[in-house]
């Protein structure tokens, strides 16, 4: 008995990491994933990237929780549902709690800089100088991290 106890200490700790580890690779999935739906829309759409917020009948949809109905999230959610196809992929399985409003994974604001404007529009691909060095989609714990808006002076991201 006091060897299957000596294991189980061991053997434990290792499972839980390895059960933590799928759980990251479940969630780096999921970025590339909703990246891929909104890479999708981007292409749909004259490559102009989705809206920051769906409007319907002038009022900005959102938010929603894991335990709501699936209605339209903040941000470009509801758009990139109809590519992806698959609620789940908006939440994080590591994250710890209940997500804020739309999930688990946050978007670049700077993207769709017509938030501060009625339209709510994306803008266009060409407008981003470093695509490779711009964030489109991340893990975070929030979906934003404030209510203030990051842009640029020059109109460029």
């Amino acid at each position: 008995i006091a060897i299957i106890a000596i294991l189980a200490a061991i053997l434990f700790p290792v499972f839980a990491r390895a059960r933590e580890k799928a759980r990251q690779s479940s969630c780096l999935s999921n970025v590339k994933q909703i990246a891929l739906g909104a890479m999708m829309y981007t292409q749909d759409y004259d490559e102009t990237y989705p809206p920051g917020l769906v409007v319907t009948n002038g009022t900005a949809q959102g938010p929603v929780s894991k335990n709501s109905a699936f209605t339209a999230f903040w941000l470009t959610y509801d758009v990139i549902f109809a590519y992806v196809m698959n609620r789940q992929i908006f939440f994080c399985p590591s994250a710890d709690g209940e997500p804020v409003y739309s999930g688990d994974y946050g978007f670049n604001r700077n993207l769709c800089p017509d938030l501060r404007t009625s339209s709510y529009s994306g803008i266009k691909m060409a407008r981003v100088l470093a695509p490779a060095d711009t964030f489109f989609f991340l893990d975070s714990g929030a979906y934003m991290l404030n209510q203030s808006y990051v842009t640029s002076p020059s109109g460029n991201f």
